[in-house]
């Protein structure tokens, strides 16, 4: 992995120091504070909005509370959630998809992404049971461009090679149900922005929810705690053009392995048309 780092050092360089200066979120209101909220205005999500605070509070050192860049800010977790709708979108409209069934969200996979994206610096760091990808320095916050639309074609192209198309296919993995996303670009390591999305299978994450109500319930709180979102930010373009620069990477645990998936990770630098491969 120090040669990898070695390699990716210089050209990621630039990239994270694109990444805004600090900005500070309203006093107070991050994924925690939202998990709080949702255990009194939810009785009945109680037990699994204190668990995603137990994910949460179990990797705190990791976090910058009150920093906007955080994967825990109510700014990511809105960015977080556009971009499960559009994966979603991309999951739904896959020819190769069979069952044709959204994504839904839960506390703790939330919670679990948020962790991935706060602890990773180039590796998975495998502190839970999950599917996931991830994926860095993808300024345009579209990391589907590498995890999607580069190795669909590369499918498309004849690649049988999981450690190749890896990501895709978690995507449309029959078995991805329940799914959380974050975003983080604290400069923490010199990758800059930083992507998690994770997946488990129905009741594995606690209590789901569709797309559309775990966004409202997030609404909900922003309203009631007028927590302003920047209006700066500007909506992801997503495209079938393979993004210039970013690394991706993608993982199955040994419970989700079957004969036919190999247990690998994958690192992907598409500027230096290079392929990295590890096994456990």
């Amino acid at each position: 992995m120090k040669f990898i780092k070695r390699i990716l050092l210089g050209s990621l360089l630039v990239i994270a120091s694109l990444v805004s200066m600090p900005k500070a979120e309203a006093k107070g209101y991050d994924a925690w504070s939202f998990y709080e909220w949702v255990k009194v205005k939810y009785p009945a999500q109680r037990t699994d909005a204190q668990k995603a605070i137990d994910i949460l509070n179990q990797y705190a050192n990791y976090h910058k509370r009150g920093d906007m860049r955080d994967s825990t800010s109510i700014q990511n977790m809105k960015k977080s959630i556009d971009l499960i709708k559009e994966g979603n979108k991309l999951m739904l409209s896959d020819n190769r998809k069979k069952n044709k069934k959204s994504w839904t969200i839960s506390h703790q996979a939330m919670a679990i992404a948020m962790t991935s994206a706060a602890t990773t610096e180039d590796d998975h760091t495998h502190n839970f049971n999950v599917w996931e990808n991830l994926a860095w320095g993808y300024m345009d916050n579209n990391p589907y461009r590498a995890w999607y639309y580069g190795e669909k074609k590369a499918l498309e192209n004849g690649e049988k090679d999981r450690q190749k198309i890896g990501h895709y296919l978690n995507i449309i993995d029959e078995n991805t149900q329940v799914t959380g996303l974050a975003i983080s670009t604290l400069p923490k390591t010199h990758l800059g922005i930083i992507h998690s999305q994770i997946w488990g299978i129905k009741g594995q994450l606690g209590q789901d929810f569709s797309i559309n109500n775990y966004e409202s319930m997030l609404n909900t709180y922003i309203k009631e705690k007028n927590i302003k979102i920047d209006p700066d930010e500007k909506e992801s373009d997503f495209s079938d053009q393979l993004s210039e620069s970013g690394t991706s990477l993608h993982h199955l645990d040994d419970n989700h392995v079957t004969e036919k998936k190999q247990n690998i990770y994958y690192y992907k630098k598409i500027d230096l048309d290079a392929l990295y491969y590890a096994t456990k």
